[in-house]
């Protein structure tokens, strides 16, 4: 079931609070958004994580990107939850250069509105890129 486009969805709403409470680090309010026992899985580390994880993953990007910017998004809601794919744009701190990664993200809702479910799938290619050329910088 895809529903229109138009933010009144509130699966479109959660997800929009997500995007806005990362984008400039608002850790209470992204973690307030998952359930108690939300599973987060990313492609990159073929495992699941745990919301306080997660939330150490948005600290650290915080801590080494600027002008964080979820771009291009597309989200198609379904019965229980929504896809979205989005560029991640902002600009590495340590080198002042564009970072842009390519994701798409798989969103689960339980019976509450909460995220019970999160699939993350980031482009490898540009994932390896940024960790190569940030370790580079700062000798790690």
């Amino acid at each position: 079931m895809t529903e229109p486009r138009d933010g009144t969805h509130p699966f479109l709403r959660a997800l929009d609070r997500l995007t806005a409470a990362s984008e400039v680090g608002d850790e209470a309010a992204f973690a307030h958004l998952f359930s108690p026992d939300a599973t987060i899985w990313q492609s990159t580390v073929q495992r699941e994580t745990s919301v306080p994880e997660f939330v150490r993953i948005l600290r650290i990007l915080d801590r080494t990107v600027t002008e964080l910017q979820y771009v291009d998004r597309r989200v198609d809601v379904f019965e229980s939850g929504a896809v979205e794919q989005h560029v991640l744009e902002g600009t590495r701190m340590s080198d002042r250069m564009r970072v842009r990664l390519q994701a798409c993200v798989v969103v689960r809702f339980d019976e509450r509105g909460l995220i019970r479910e999160l699939r993350e799938y980031i482009d490898s290619g540009e994932a390896a890129e940024f960790v190569s050329r940030h370790r580079s910088n700062t000798g790690t």
